[in-house]
């Protein structure tokens, strides 16, 4: 396992390409919309506009464990919120794109500050739901 050097920094004095954080912000707001779609305008607003955008996502990511060098930018964490949205919704197109994403999503889930985070977040739902299931109504569960 490849072990990588974290460090959040302000944004703004980041030298970053705006154009990747651009791409990913814009992908998730397009899965975002997709998601409320009938299947028709969602299987098109998928191949003419989020495919390309993850294309894109994909050939940055190639082996690399973050968009920039070594240091976690919030590019990276819209990425993150992305490709999460992209596999829990869209899994049967999430599969091209795999390999490259999955060790992605696993790298950046292992940061300790990350992990926390996702922890905290995972004890709140799993209180949420224990609540909803009290009330005798039935929960959808979203990955």
């Amino acid at each position: 396992m490849q072990t990588i050097n974290y460090q959040v920094k302000d944004f703004k004095n980041q030298n970053i390409h705006e154009s990747s954080m651009l791409i990913s912000d814009e992908t998730l707001i397009n899965l975002f919309e997709a998601i409320n779609l009938n299947a028709e305008n969602q299987k098109n607003q998928f191949e003419t506009i989020i495919q390309p955008k993850l294309v894109l996502l994909q050939k940055q990511l190639q082996n690399k464990t973050c968009l920039f060098a070594v240091k976690l930018s919030f590019a990276d964490i819209y990425t993150y919120s992305a490709i999460k949205l992209f596999k829990s919704k869209f899994s049967e197109q999430y599969n091209h794109f795999a390999e490259t994403f999955d060790n992605f999503l696993q790298i950046f889930e292992q940061i300790p500050k990350v992990q926390e985070v996702l922890s905290q977040e995972i004890s709140k739902l799993t209180k949420i739901e224990a609540k909803i299931k009290n009330r005798g109504l039935k929960l959808s569960k979203i990955h």
